[in-house]
This record gives C-alpha cells, structure tokens and sequence, in this order.
C-alpha cells in the first residue's frame, strides 16, 4: 500500500504503536512492546499521554519520537530503605537468609515484588549484607531522560 492509501490518524482513534525507549546516550532502556492507545485522547498514564497527541496526523508505518525526562518521575532518595532479610518470605531471602534454595537466592540488582498490607511493592535490591537488604523502590528509569520511538502499526476509526 503506498503512502497516499494509508489512514491518518485522527483524535478519537484506536492506534496500535510498536514503542522501543531509549535512554539519553542512545542504548535501550526497555525492549520494545506494543501499545494500545486513543489518538488524542487521555486514557494512558498521564507519563504516556505525549503519544497518544503526537499520534495525530501519522500514517500507518510513520515513525516519530518523544523526549522526556520526567514520565517514571522524579528519583526519590526517600525510597531508598532498609529491610530484615528475616522480615520478607522464605523465597525472597538471600542463600544465607533461609532462601528455600540456592537456585531462589536474590542477588544485589534484582527487581522483586515485596508483599505489604497495601499490595506488592516493587523494588530493586541495592545491597545484601548482615542479614539486610537495602531495597530501592524507585521505577529503574525515574530521573532519566529518555526517548521514545514509536512505530504505527495500525489505525482503526
């Protein structure tokens, strides 16, 4: 199909995008995925709103890019804690914690879901030592500047 067959974007339509992130130096930041969104219309997370605007006036296969610094939010020194190994689930203790097994252990790096009285909590383990992980509740690329790609993929009214 060439370029002048193709639909336009309007506000109000559904827009399939193929979404790769990078960070600001050019590497990847997160692989890309498929999204679903309403072109001009506000129903992503406000941190994805950006693409559903730039959606209008694309054409099936126009490529265009966003960048922001701010869409996982600021980084917050104040999530950044400690917690009693022994305080978490058997299956997310380190090896000399009481972790069920080996293969299970965590190591500093890992993203884990901590369960509270509120949900699961997301994290990272920063550090591993004397029976205390220090955890980072931060999303990965809060405080980065990044740059989203995006693809349409398909455009339907």
């Amino acid at each position: 199909m060439n370029q002048t067959n193709k639909k336009t974007a309007r506000k109000g339509d559904s827009v399939t995008m193929r979404i790769t992130v990078f960070n600001a130096d050019g590497s990847i930041a997160e692989p890309p995925y498929e999204l679903n969104a309403t072109a001009g219309e506000h129903f992503l997370p406000p941190r994805l709103a950006s693409l559903e605007n730039a959606a209008i006036g694309c054409r099936e296969g126009d490529t265009f890019s966003i960048v922001a610094d701010d869409v996982f939010g600021e980084y917050d020194e104040s999530l950044i804690f400690p917690v009693a190994c022994s305080r978490l689930p058997r299956n997310l203790r380190p090896a000399e914690d009481g972790a069920e097994t080996k293969e299970n252990a965590l190591a500093e790096g890992e993203r884990i879901l901590i369960p509270t009285d509120r949900g699961e909590l997301e994290a990272t383990i920063l550090s591993i030592r004397d029976s205390r992980m220090t955890l980072d509740a931060n999303h990965p690329l809060a405080g980065k500047k990044l740059v989203f790609v995006a693809e349409i993929i398909k455009i339907r009214r």
